[in-house]
């Protein structure tokens, strides 16, 4: 276990050494304080959610993309069949792989919640450690789990299709589609109905929900846990029975 886990801190410090995650962060950033700057010159409403979908705009997408660098980019730089031939299982590389993915989840949802608190405080000239740290705790999670989730699925395509690029798309795609199906089907359902529920609130909508809104209630969190449980585990079985 504690191999898994310096592979892991291994690969979060790799990735910060590239210009890639550093540009990604700096343009969802440079966007949250670009719309702040465009604010009517009021104060907005006594909310520290105000600012906080912003950055999520950006945010959202390099959840959904990152996994497919830190997994599927082994098999298109043909580095796979050394990684998981190596003195550690094929379980143990996924692991690690999973964990260092929930590790950048965290600090990307570290920054996203600590930027829209910033940009509130400052408005309303109320500097205090209880808004500046406003509901860090419940973004953590909220991130935790969308990036175990999120990372789950992504290694499933991976370990199918074997491409980086396969990956990013068809990850971007099931997001996106989902949102226009969903949006479709439910103007024809009733909305009080549990089917109606229930696809409001599928897992690939709760994604979506979190980054932007951050209120994902414990049911929801418990869908996206389990959720990403079962798919974790279907893609530890898929690249145990892969020749690679």
């Amino acid at each position: 276990m504690n191999s898994t886990l310096r592979i892991s801190i291994l690969e979060v410090k790799q990735l910060f050494k590239r210009y890639g995650i550093w540009s990604s962060l700096f343009i969802a950033v440079l966007y949250t304080i670009t719309i702040y700057l465009k604010r009517p010159m009021y104060p907005s409403p006594s909310d520290l959610d105000t600012y906080y979908n912003y950055f999520g705009d950006i945010s959202y997408y390099i959840i959904l993309i990152m996994p497919s660098f830190i997994m599927s980019r082994e098999f298109s730089l043909k580095t796979s069949r050394i990684i998981f031939t190596g003195s550690l299982s094929r379980i143990n590389i996924v692991l690690s792989k999973l964990l260092s993915l929930i590790l950048i989840g965290c600090i990307v949802g570290t920054i996203h919640r600590l930027l829209a608190n910033l940009l509130w405080v400052w408005e309303h000239n109320k500097f205090t450690l209880n808004n500046l740290t406003h509901d860090i705790f419940t973004n953590l999670t909220n991130y935790l789990l969308i990036s175990f989730f999120v990372s789950s699925l992504s290694f499933i395509i991976g370990f199918i299709t074997f491409s980086q690029i396969a990956t990013i798309v068809s990850i971007i795609s099931m997001f996106s589609f989902e949102s226009m199906i969903r949006g479709i089907i439910l103007i024809k359902l009733d909305s009080t109905t549990k089917l109606a529920l229930w696809i409001k609130e599928n897992p690939l909508a709760l994604v979506y929900k979190g980054m932007q809104y951050n209120n994902l209630s414990i049911s929801n969190n418990i869908c996206l846990a389990l959720t990403g449980l079962v798919l974790f585990l279907v893609s530890l079985i898929i690249i145990n029975k892969r020749e690679i």
